[in-house]
Protein backbone atom coordinates (compact mmCIF):
# COMPACT_ATOMS: atom_id res chain seq x y z
CA UNK A 1 0.00 0.00 0.00
CA UNK A 2 2.62 2.33 0.92
CA UNK A 3 4.23 1.42 -2.71
CA UNK A 4 1.02 2.44 -4.20
CA UNK A 5 0.87 5.73 -2.61
CA UNK A 6 4.45 6.66 -3.27
CA UNK A 7 4.07 5.87 -6.68
CA UNK A 8 1.15 7.73 -6.78
CA UNK A 9 2.77 10.76 -5.07
CA UNK A 10 6.02 10.30 -8.10
CA UNK A 11 3.09 10.80 -10.46
CA UNK A 12 1.88 13.50 -9.17
CA UNK A 13 4.44 15.54 -8.93
CA UNK A 14 5.68 14.58 -12.63
CA UNK A 15 2.27 16.03 -13.67
CA UNK A 16 2.91 19.12 -11.77
CA UNK A 17 6.01 19.87 -13.22
CA UNK A 18 5.21 19.06 -16.75
CA UNK A 19 1.75 21.64 -16.21
CA UNK A 20 4.39 23.92 -14.47
CA UNK A 21 6.75 23.57 -17.39
CA UNK A 22 4.24 23.57 -20.49
CA UNK A 23 2.28 26.58 -18.94
CA UNK A 24 6.14 28.81 -18.84
CA UNK A 25 7.11 27.49 -22.32
CA UNK A 26 3.51 28.19 -23.63
CA UNK A 27 3.57 31.66 -22.45
CA UNK A 28 7.37 32.23 -23.65
CA UNK A 29 7.12 30.49 -26.98
CA UNK A 30 3.54 32.05 -28.04
CA UNK A 31 4.75 35.49 -26.95
CA UNK A 32 8.15 35.59 -28.91
CA UNK A 33 6.92 33.70 -31.95
CA UNK A 34 4.18 35.65 -32.49
CA UNK A 35 5.51 38.57 -32.27
CA UNK A 36 8.53 37.05 -34.18
CA UNK A 37 5.97 36.43 -36.92
CA UNK A 38 3.77 39.96 -36.19
CA UNK A 39 7.54 41.31 -37.42
CA UNK A 40 7.65 38.81 -40.64
CA UNK A 41 4.37 40.25 -42.06
CA UNK A 42 5.56 43.78 -41.51
CA UNK A 43 8.90 42.85 -43.49
CA UNK A 44 7.47 40.97 -45.71
CA UNK A 45 5.52 44.48 -46.96
CA UNK A 46 8.60 46.64 -47.00
CA UNK A 47 10.68 44.53 -49.31
CA UNK A 48 10.43 42.76 -52.54
CA UNK A 49 9.48 39.05 -52.89
CA UNK A 50 13.53 38.62 -54.46
CA UNK A 51 14.82 40.05 -50.90
CA UNK A 52 12.48 38.53 -49.27
CA UNK A 53 13.64 34.92 -50.72
CA UNK A 54 17.26 36.40 -49.93
CA UNK A 55 16.22 36.64 -46.35
CA UNK A 56 15.00 33.45 -46.09
CA UNK A 57 18.02 32.25 -47.08
CA UNK A 58 19.95 34.12 -44.84
CA UNK A 59 17.70 32.58 -42.17
CA UNK A 60 18.21 29.04 -43.51
CA UNK A 61 22.04 29.67 -43.44
CA UNK A 62 22.14 30.55 -39.67
CA UNK A 63 19.60 27.71 -38.61
CA UNK A 64 22.01 25.16 -40.85
CA UNK A 65 25.40 26.46 -39.19
CA UNK A 66 23.56 27.13 -35.74
CA UNK A 67 22.73 23.57 -35.31
CA UNK A 68 25.93 21.52 -36.38
CA UNK A 69 26.78 22.91 -32.55
CA UNK A 70 23.03 23.48 -30.66
CA UNK A 71 22.00 19.68 -32.42
CA UNK A 72 24.22 18.05 -30.52
CA UNK A 73 25.65 19.20 -27.70
CA UNK A 74 22.33 21.23 -26.41
CA UNK A 75 20.60 17.99 -26.43
CA UNK A 76 23.70 16.67 -24.63
CA UNK A 77 23.56 18.75 -22.04
CA UNK A 78 19.53 18.58 -21.28
CA UNK A 79 19.59 14.98 -21.04
CA UNK A 80 22.39 14.38 -18.82
CA UNK A 81 21.87 17.38 -16.48
CA UNK A 82 18.29 15.57 -16.51
CA UNK A 83 19.65 12.36 -15.45
CA UNK A 84 22.14 13.77 -12.88
CA UNK A 85 21.27 16.30 -11.60
CA UNK A 86 19.82 15.00 -8.18
CA UNK A 87 22.42 11.70 -8.32
CA UNK A 88 26.06 13.49 -9.18
CA UNK A 89 26.30 17.14 -9.35
CA UNK A 90 30.15 16.72 -9.65
CA UNK A 91 29.24 14.43 -12.77
CA UNK A 92 27.02 17.74 -14.08
CA UNK A 93 30.02 20.12 -13.75
CA UNK A 94 32.01 17.47 -15.66
CA UNK A 95 29.08 17.55 -18.27
CA UNK A 96 28.34 21.08 -18.67
CA UNK A 97 32.03 21.82 -18.72
CA UNK A 98 32.47 19.55 -21.77
CA UNK A 99 29.67 20.39 -23.23
CA UNK A 100 30.50 24.22 -23.22
CA UNK A 101 33.62 23.73 -24.50
CA UNK A 102 32.96 21.61 -27.16
CA UNK A 103 30.06 24.86 -28.41
CA UNK A 104 32.30 27.40 -28.60
CA UNK A 105 34.87 25.54 -29.79
CA UNK A 106 32.66 24.18 -32.99
CA UNK A 107 30.84 27.60 -33.28
CA UNK A 108 34.05 29.12 -33.20
CA UNK A 109 35.50 27.39 -35.96
CA UNK A 110 32.44 27.59 -38.14
CA UNK A 111 32.74 31.87 -37.26
CA UNK A 112 36.21 31.43 -38.83
CA UNK A 113 35.71 29.00 -41.83
CA UNK A 114 32.52 31.41 -43.07
CA UNK A 115 34.76 34.51 -42.96
CA UNK A 116 38.15 32.66 -44.62
CA UNK A 117 36.18 32.28 -46.97
CA UNK A 118 33.18 34.75 -47.17
CA UNK A 119 33.53 35.51 -50.87
CA UNK A 120 33.09 32.07 -51.93
CA UNK A 121 30.33 31.91 -49.23
CA UNK A 122 28.62 34.45 -50.35
CA UNK A 123 28.70 33.73 -54.10
CA UNK A 124 27.96 30.01 -53.86
CA UNK A 125 26.11 29.55 -50.59
CA UNK A 126 24.04 32.97 -49.96
CA UNK A 127 23.84 33.08 -54.35
CA UNK A 128 24.89 36.96 -54.26
CA UNK A 129 27.81 38.89 -55.38
CA UNK A 130 29.86 40.88 -53.28
CA UNK A 131 27.82 40.32 -49.77
CA UNK A 132 31.35 40.05 -47.71
CA UNK A 133 29.86 42.20 -44.28
CA UNK A 134 26.37 40.68 -44.77
CA UNK A 135 28.26 37.25 -44.56
CA UNK A 136 30.50 38.83 -41.48
CA UNK A 137 26.96 39.60 -39.75
CA UNK A 138 25.53 36.30 -40.64
CA UNK A 139 28.59 34.61 -39.08
CA UNK A 140 28.54 36.70 -35.57
CA UNK A 141 24.77 36.03 -36.03
CA UNK A 142 25.25 32.48 -35.95
CA UNK A 143 28.20 32.00 -33.46
CA UNK A 144 25.93 33.75 -30.57
CA UNK A 145 23.01 31.58 -31.51
CA UNK A 146 24.45 28.37 -31.39
CA UNK A 147 26.11 29.01 -28.01
CA UNK A 148 22.76 30.50 -26.39
CA UNK A 149 20.90 27.81 -27.88
CA UNK A 150 23.46 25.45 -25.80
CA UNK A 151 22.71 27.81 -22.68
CA UNK A 152 18.79 27.24 -23.23
CA UNK A 153 19.54 23.50 -23.82
CA UNK A 154 21.47 23.32 -20.33
CA UNK A 155 18.81 25.36 -18.80
CA UNK A 156 15.70 22.95 -19.47
CA UNK A 157 17.70 20.28 -18.16
CA UNK A 158 17.67 21.80 -14.91
CA UNK A 159 13.97 22.41 -15.73
CA UNK A 160 14.47 25.83 -15.58
CA UNK A 161 11.18 26.76 -17.61
CA UNK A 162 10.41 30.07 -16.26
CA UNK A 163 13.72 31.39 -17.50
CA UNK A 164 13.60 29.69 -20.99
CA UNK A 165 9.57 31.79 -21.36
CA UNK A 166 11.27 35.25 -20.34
CA UNK A 167 14.65 35.05 -22.57
CA UNK A 168 11.56 33.61 -25.62
CA UNK A 169 10.09 36.86 -24.43
CA UNK A 170 12.42 39.34 -24.61
CA UNK A 171 13.42 37.69 -27.96
CA UNK A 172 10.12 38.43 -29.64
CA UNK A 173 9.54 42.22 -28.17
CA UNK A 174 13.17 43.21 -29.73
CA UNK A 175 12.47 41.68 -32.79
CA UNK A 176 9.94 44.80 -34.14
CA UNK A 177 12.45 47.36 -33.05
CA UNK A 178 15.85 45.66 -34.23
CA UNK A 179 14.40 43.60 -37.14
CA UNK A 180 11.84 45.04 -38.91
CA UNK A 181 13.30 48.83 -38.19
CA UNK A 182 16.89 47.54 -39.79
CA UNK A 183 15.58 45.77 -42.42
CA UNK A 184 13.36 48.91 -43.83
CA UNK A 185 16.31 51.28 -43.44
CA UNK A 186 19.14 48.98 -44.64
CA UNK A 187 17.24 46.24 -46.22
CA UNK A 188 18.83 42.48 -46.50
CA UNK A 189 22.06 43.95 -44.91
CA UNK A 190 19.83 45.38 -42.12
CA UNK A 191 18.41 42.09 -41.57
CA UNK A 192 21.90 40.60 -41.19
CA UNK A 193 22.78 43.10 -38.74
CA UNK A 194 19.62 42.87 -36.45
CA UNK A 195 19.99 38.73 -36.55
CA UNK A 196 23.62 39.66 -35.24
CA UNK A 197 22.03 41.75 -32.50
CA UNK A 198 19.79 39.90 -31.51
CA UNK A 199 21.54 36.70 -30.79
CA UNK A 200 23.79 38.42 -28.81
CA UNK A 201 21.07 39.74 -26.40
CA UNK A 202 19.76 36.31 -26.28
CA UNK A 203 23.29 35.45 -25.63
CA UNK A 204 23.97 37.34 -22.46
CA UNK A 205 20.24 36.92 -20.85
CA UNK A 206 20.76 32.89 -21.27
CA UNK A 207 24.08 32.90 -19.94
CA UNK A 208 22.77 35.34 -16.74
CA UNK A 209 20.04 32.46 -16.24
CA UNK A 210 22.40 29.59 -16.43
CA UNK A 211 25.20 31.13 -14.14
CA UNK A 212 22.45 31.38 -11.63
CA UNK A 213 20.78 27.95 -12.06
CA UNK A 214 24.69 26.13 -11.52
CA UNK A 215 24.76 28.63 -8.46
CA UNK A 216 22.05 27.45 -6.93
CA UNK A 217 22.76 23.73 -6.91
CA UNK A 218 26.81 25.00 -5.88
CA UNK A 219 27.66 23.30 -9.13
CA UNK A 220 31.54 24.09 -10.04
CA UNK A 221 33.07 24.12 -13.74
CA UNK A 222 36.20 22.58 -14.28
CA UNK A 223 37.87 22.47 -17.71
CA UNK A 224 40.58 20.14 -16.46
CA UNK A 225 38.94 17.32 -15.50
CA UNK A 226 36.46 16.44 -17.82
CA UNK A 227 38.10 13.27 -19.67
CA UNK A 228 36.24 10.86 -18.24
CA UNK A 229 33.10 12.13 -19.95
CA UNK A 230 34.63 11.55 -23.48
CA UNK A 231 32.71 9.01 -24.46
CA UNK A 232 29.10 10.73 -23.91
CA UNK A 233 30.45 12.99 -27.04
CA UNK A 234 31.29 10.02 -28.59
CA UNK A 235 28.02 7.76 -27.94
CA UNK A 236 25.51 10.86 -28.18
CA UNK A 237 27.30 14.07 -29.13
CA UNK A 238 28.63 12.62 -32.18
CA UNK A 239 25.58 10.80 -33.57
CA UNK A 240 23.24 14.26 -32.30
CA UNK A 241 25.84 16.32 -34.58
CA UNK A 242 25.31 13.86 -37.52
CA UNK A 243 22.15 14.24 -37.29
CA UNK A 244 21.56 17.97 -37.31
CA UNK A 245 24.51 18.24 -40.04
CA UNK A 246 22.23 16.27 -42.05
CA UNK A 247 19.44 18.01 -41.73
CA UNK A 248 19.56 21.83 -41.73
CA UNK A 249 22.22 21.63 -44.69
CA UNK A 250 19.69 19.42 -46.44
CA UNK A 251 17.32 22.70 -46.43
CA UNK A 252 20.08 24.71 -47.27
CA UNK A 253 20.94 22.94 -50.19
CA UNK A 254 17.43 22.54 -51.41
CA UNK A 255 16.83 26.33 -50.64
CA UNK A 256 20.14 26.67 -53.21
CA UNK A 257 18.67 24.82 -55.63
CA UNK A 258 15.37 26.58 -55.55
CA UNK A 259 17.42 29.90 -56.01
CA UNK A 260 19.85 29.06 -58.80
CA UNK A 261 16.50 28.15 -60.55
CA UNK A 262 14.87 30.51 -62.85
CA UNK A 263 13.33 33.57 -61.35
CA UNK A 264 14.69 31.38 -58.28
CA UNK A 265 14.79 34.18 -55.54
CA UNK A 266 11.27 35.17 -56.17
CA UNK A 267 10.24 31.65 -55.22
CA UNK A 268 12.26 31.22 -52.71
CA UNK A 269 10.23 34.57 -51.36
CA UNK A 270 7.13 32.89 -51.82
CA UNK A 271 8.35 29.32 -50.62
CA UNK A 272 9.47 31.25 -47.13
CA UNK A 273 6.28 33.38 -46.80
CA UNK A 274 4.04 29.87 -47.09
CA UNK A 275 6.62 28.48 -44.38
CA UNK A 276 5.96 30.86 -42.01
CA UNK A 277 2.60 29.62 -41.43
CA UNK A 278 4.41 26.07 -40.18
CA UNK A 279 6.36 28.19 -37.21
CA UNK A 280 2.52 27.78 -35.42
CA UNK A 281 2.60 24.25 -35.25
CA UNK A 282 6.46 24.08 -34.68
CA UNK A 283 5.77 26.72 -32.05
CA UNK A 284 3.26 24.53 -29.92
CA UNK A 285 5.49 21.53 -30.77
CA UNK A 286 8.25 22.39 -29.65
CA UNK A 287 7.02 24.42 -26.56
CA UNK A 288 6.06 21.02 -25.52
CA UNK A 289 8.85 18.81 -26.69
CA UNK A 290 10.89 21.21 -24.37
CA UNK A 291 9.29 20.36 -21.25
CA UNK A 292 8.80 16.05 -21.94
CA UNK A 293 12.50 16.13 -23.09
CA UNK A 294 13.95 15.50 -19.59
CA UNK A 295 11.35 13.78 -18.49
CA UNK A 296 11.25 11.26 -21.47
CA UNK A 297 14.47 10.70 -20.63
CA UNK A 298 13.44 9.32 -17.49
CA UNK A 299 9.89 7.60 -18.19
CA UNK A 300 11.13 5.65 -21.37
CA UNK A 301 10.23 1.95 -21.10
CA UNK A 302 8.22 2.83 -17.61
CA UNK A 303 4.98 1.57 -18.51
CA UNK A 304 3.85 5.08 -17.61
CA UNK A 305 1.17 4.72 -20.49
CA UNK A 306 -0.39 8.17 -19.98
CA UNK A 307 2.98 10.08 -20.31
CA UNK A 308 3.73 7.72 -23.30
CA UNK A 309 0.86 8.73 -25.25
CA UNK A 310 1.47 12.33 -24.17
CA UNK A 311 5.13 11.98 -25.72
CA UNK A 312 4.41 10.57 -28.85
CA UNK A 313 0.95 11.09 -29.90
CA UNK A 314 0.56 14.89 -28.10
CA UNK A 315 2.73 16.80 -30.81
CA UNK A 316 1.28 14.97 -33.97
CA UNK A 317 -1.91 15.25 -32.95
CA UNK A 318 -1.20 19.17 -32.74
CA UNK A 319 0.23 19.66 -35.85
CA UNK A 320 -3.02 17.53 -37.46
CA UNK A 321 -5.28 19.85 -35.73
CA UNK A 322 -3.32 23.05 -36.78
CA UNK A 323 -2.60 22.25 -40.55
CA UNK A 324 -5.95 21.31 -40.80
CA UNK A 325 -6.78 25.22 -40.73
CA UNK A 326 -4.23 25.72 -43.72
CA UNK A 327 -4.92 22.53 -45.97
CA UNK A 328 -8.84 24.06 -46.06
CA UNK A 329 -7.91 27.77 -45.89
CA UNK A 330 -4.63 28.63 -47.60
CA UNK A 331 -6.31 31.21 -49.57
CA UNK A 332 -7.55 32.85 -46.12
CA UNK A 333 -4.50 32.93 -44.69
CA UNK A 334 -2.27 34.61 -46.88
CA UNK A 335 -4.12 37.49 -46.71
CA UNK A 336 -2.79 38.49 -43.80
CA UNK A 337 0.68 39.29 -46.20
CA UNK A 338 0.55 42.03 -49.28
CA UNK A 339 -1.29 41.20 -52.08
CA UNK A 340 2.06 40.07 -54.31
CA UNK A 341 1.75 36.85 -51.98
CA UNK A 342 -2.18 36.12 -53.21
CA UNK A 343 -2.00 33.43 -56.31
CA UNK A 344 -2.33 29.65 -56.54
CA UNK A 345 1.12 29.02 -56.06
CA UNK A 346 1.29 30.21 -52.34
CA UNK A 347 -2.05 28.68 -51.97
CA UNK A 348 -0.36 25.17 -53.17
CA UNK A 349 2.80 25.79 -51.28
CA UNK A 350 1.17 26.56 -47.93
CA UNK A 351 -1.06 22.73 -48.46
CA UNK A 352 2.08 21.60 -49.06
CA UNK A 353 3.72 22.74 -45.96
CA UNK A 354 1.12 22.15 -44.11
CA UNK A 355 1.15 17.96 -44.61
CA UNK A 356 5.15 17.74 -44.39
CA UNK A 357 4.54 19.87 -40.96
CA UNK A 358 2.30 16.60 -40.03
CA UNK A 359 5.21 14.41 -40.74
CA UNK A 360 7.69 16.61 -38.66
CA UNK A 361 5.26 16.30 -35.62
CA UNK A 362 4.72 12.65 -36.38
CA UNK A 363 8.57 12.40 -35.12
CA UNK A 364 8.67 14.82 -32.46
CA UNK A 365 8.48 11.82 -29.78
CA UNK A 366 10.07 9.44 -31.75
CA UNK A 367 13.51 11.68 -31.84
CA UNK A 368 12.92 11.89 -27.51
CA UNK A 369 12.57 8.22 -27.51
CA UNK A 370 15.90 7.76 -29.39
CA UNK A 371 17.63 9.91 -27.29
CA UNK A 372 16.43 8.40 -24.24
CA UNK A 373 17.60 5.12 -24.82
CA UNK A 374 20.65 6.81 -26.55
CA UNK A 375 20.07 5.20 -30.53
CA UNK A 376 21.11 8.41 -31.69
CA UNK A 377 22.59 6.19 -34.28
CA UNK A 378 18.97 5.14 -35.83
CA UNK A 379 18.62 8.69 -35.84
CA UNK A 380 21.46 9.63 -37.97
CA UNK A 381 20.67 7.12 -40.84
CA UNK A 382 16.61 8.21 -40.61
CA UNK A 383 17.87 11.70 -41.46
CA UNK A 384 20.43 10.33 -44.22
CA UNK A 385 17.63 8.59 -45.99
CA UNK A 386 15.17 11.47 -46.01
CA UNK A 387 18.17 13.57 -47.00
CA UNK A 388 18.87 12.00 -50.32
CA UNK A 389 15.06 11.53 -50.87
CA UNK A 390 14.78 15.47 -50.48
CA UNK A 391 17.49 16.80 -52.47
CA UNK A 392 17.03 14.07 -55.19
CA UNK A 393 12.79 15.19 -55.31
CA UNK A 394 14.08 18.86 -54.69
CA UNK A 395 15.76 18.97 -58.06
CA UNK A 396 13.11 16.38 -59.80
CA UNK A 397 10.25 19.24 -59.10
CA UNK A 398 12.32 22.53 -59.06
CA UNK A 399 10.74 23.63 -61.81
CA UNK A 400 7.19 24.09 -60.36
CA UNK A 401 9.22 26.99 -57.90
CA UNK A 402 7.96 27.32 -54.33
CA UNK A 403 5.37 24.86 -54.76
CA UNK A 404 7.92 22.00 -56.05
CA UNK A 405 10.14 22.90 -53.10
CA UNK A 406 7.42 22.15 -50.79
CA UNK A 407 6.43 18.67 -52.38
CA UNK A 408 9.36 17.38 -52.67
CA UNK A 409 10.14 17.70 -49.01
CA UNK A 410 6.43 16.03 -48.59
CA UNK A 411 7.44 13.02 -50.85
CA UNK A 412 10.73 12.46 -48.92
CA UNK A 413 8.93 12.50 -45.73
CA UNK A 414 6.23 9.75 -47.06
CA UNK A 415 8.59 7.43 -48.62
CA UNK A 416 11.00 7.70 -45.78
CA UNK A 417 7.94 7.27 -43.14
CA UNK A 418 7.13 3.66 -44.98
CA UNK A 419 10.65 2.16 -44.37
CA UNK A 420 11.92 3.32 -40.88
CA UNK A 421 8.74 3.59 -38.86
CA UNK A 422 8.68 -0.59 -39.08
CA UNK A 423 11.99 -0.72 -38.12
CA UNK A 424 11.05 1.77 -35.00
CA UNK A 425 8.33 -0.47 -33.76
CA UNK A 426 10.79 -3.44 -35.03
CA UNK A 427 13.70 -2.01 -31.87
CA UNK A 428 10.82 -0.96 -29.49
CA UNK A 429 11.72 2.77 -30.35
CA UNK A 430 7.81 2.90 -30.24
CA UNK A 431 4.59 0.71 -29.65
CA UNK A 432 3.23 -0.60 -32.71
CA UNK A 433 -0.24 0.96 -31.71
CA UNK A 434 0.97 4.22 -32.44
CA UNK A 435 1.56 3.49 -36.10
CA UNK A 436 -1.32 0.39 -37.16
CA UNK A 437 -3.93 1.11 -34.38
CA UNK A 438 -7.52 2.26 -35.70
CA UNK A 439 -7.09 5.69 -34.17
CA UNK A 440 -3.91 6.13 -35.56
CA UNK A 441 -5.29 5.20 -39.53
CA UNK A 442 -8.40 6.91 -39.18
CA UNK A 443 -6.03 10.38 -38.42
CA UNK A 444 -3.99 9.58 -41.40
CA UNK A 445 -6.91 8.71 -43.86
CA UNK A 446 -8.80 12.11 -42.46
CA UNK A 447 -5.25 13.96 -43.46
CA UNK A 448 -5.23 12.16 -47.00
CA UNK A 449 -8.93 12.72 -47.84
CA UNK A 450 -8.89 16.86 -47.04
CA UNK A 451 -5.67 16.45 -48.83
CA UNK A 452 -7.95 15.15 -51.80
CA UNK A 453 -10.70 17.55 -51.19
CA UNK A 454 -8.30 20.44 -51.67
CA UNK A 455 -7.72 19.62 -55.71
CA UNK A 456 -11.62 21.09 -55.89
CA UNK A 457 -12.66 24.39 -56.17
CA UNK A 458 -14.95 24.49 -53.45
CA UNK A 459 -16.98 27.09 -51.80
CA UNK A 460 -15.28 29.05 -48.86
CA UNK A 461 -18.23 28.62 -46.79
CA UNK A 462 -18.37 24.76 -47.79
CA UNK A 463 -14.39 24.28 -46.95
CA UNK A 464 -15.39 26.06 -43.87
CA UNK A 465 -18.18 23.35 -42.88
CA UNK A 466 -15.79 20.70 -44.01
CA UNK A 467 -12.78 22.31 -41.41
CA UNK A 468 -14.93 21.86 -38.51
CA UNK A 469 -16.30 18.85 -39.23
CA UNK A 470 -12.97 17.07 -39.84
CA UNK A 471 -12.04 19.30 -36.24
CA UNK A 472 -14.79 17.08 -34.54
CA UNK A 473 -13.89 14.28 -35.83
CA UNK A 474 -10.17 14.51 -34.96
CA UNK A 475 -11.36 15.51 -31.49
CA UNK A 476 -13.25 12.70 -30.85
CA UNK A 477 -10.79 10.19 -32.18
CA UNK A 478 -8.19 11.67 -29.87
CA UNK A 479 -10.06 11.26 -26.52
CA UNK A 480 -10.91 8.23 -27.41
CA UNK A 481 -7.66 7.62 -27.84
CA UNK A 482 -6.18 8.82 -24.76
CA UNK A 483 -9.12 7.51 -22.72
CA UNK A 484 -7.85 3.95 -24.09
CA UNK A 485 -4.15 4.42 -23.45
CA UNK A 486 -5.09 4.75 -19.51
CA UNK A 487 -6.28 1.00 -19.51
Amino acid sequence: MKIKNLNKLIDSDIKLKIANGVFWSFLGTFISRGLFFLTTIFITDVVSLEEYGEIGIIKSIIVTFTMFSLASFGVTATRYIAIYKEKDLSRVGKILSLTLLSTVLVSLIIFIGINAFSTYFSRHVINKEGFTLGTFLISIAILFSAINGYQNGALAGFEKFKNISIINIINGVLSIPILFLLTKYYGVLGYCFGMALLFFILFICSQIYLQRAVKEVDIKLNFFNIKSEFKIIKKFSIPSFLGGFIISPTILVCNNILVKSNNGFVAMGIYEAAFNFSIIAMTFNSMVGQVLYPFAVRLFNKKNKKFDFLNLNMPWLIGVFLSLFLIFLPDFFTYIFDEKYHNIEMYKTVIYIAIFIIFISHRQGISRNLAAVNKMWYGFFDNLIWAFLAIVFTFYFVDKGAQGRALAFVLAYLINSIFILPFYIKKEIIQKNFIYSIQSISIWSLVLVSFWITTFNLDLYLRLLLLILSLIFLCFISVNWFLKSKN
